[in-house]
């Protein structure tokens, strides 16, 4: 069946309609992960707690007020991480936290690390520059969403230490499309070091490549 376009959809619609893509792509499972957007006067539109994003329906939608209070609905646990984003990010609009397998792998298998590598690939580099990893925070609540405001809103997709990762963006197909890529990274790196030794790029061709970066 062809992917419906984003463009013909009110935003309560989008939102469901990420979710099942989300799903579909094997970024989450079950009930796990969480989206939201911001509406056009500030509230934040989020996903409920508890139910699987394949088969939501718009009237399960909850609705917070800019700074993360609940006005309808049953909210998932981690709306204080998607409030944060909004409030130290003004240009996002869509936020997706899910759970990646390959990149909570990695954070599992390099707890001392503070980044997922950038530099080995071009695309990657082009794409994140930086991928940070926040320290580990008990999933809901205050302390998950203060462990990724050190990063924002520079770092538009940030891994959070055995918990998945967060991305946000303008559009609901750039935050998915992070999510996607950031995974992408992740199962390369993974199969590289598998398989051998890889080399990540030169300092010289990092700097080239990311000053052909700059607009």
């Amino acid at each position: 069946m062809p992917t419906r376009s984003f463009a013909r959809m009110g935003r309560h619609e989008m939102l469901v309609e990420l979710g099942r893509r989300v799903h579909a792509r094997g970024l989450i499972a079950g009930a796990e992960g969480n989206l939201s957007c911001r509406l056009p006067g500030g509230q934040i539109l989020i996903t409920p707690a508890g139910r699987g994003k394949a088969n939501l329906a718009e009237e399960d939608l909850a609705l917070l007020s800019p700074e993360g209070a609940i006005l309808r609905g049953c909210p998932s646990s981690e709306r204080l991480l998607h409030a944060e984003v909004y409030r130290r990010c003004p240009e996002a609009v869509w936020v997706i936290h899910a759970h990646p397998p390959a990149v909570v792998a990695w954070s599992l298998a390099h707890p001392e690390t503070t980044e997922m590598p950038a530099g080995f690939l071009a695309e990657t580099l082009l794409t994140f520059e930086r991928i940070p990893i926040a320290t580990y925070a008990r999933p809901g609540g205050e302390a998950l969403a203060k462990s990724v405001a050190p990063f924002l809103p520079d770092s538009r997709a940030i891994i959070l230490e055995r918990h998945g990762a967060i991305c946000w963006d303008e559009s609901a197909e750039g935050a998915l499309s992070l999510m996607e890529q950031l995974e992408q990274a992740a199962l390369i790196l993974r199969d590289a070091f598998l398989m051998g030794h890889p080399r990540p790029l030169t300092e010289a061709e990092r700097r080239a490549i990311l000053e052909e970066r700059k607009p």
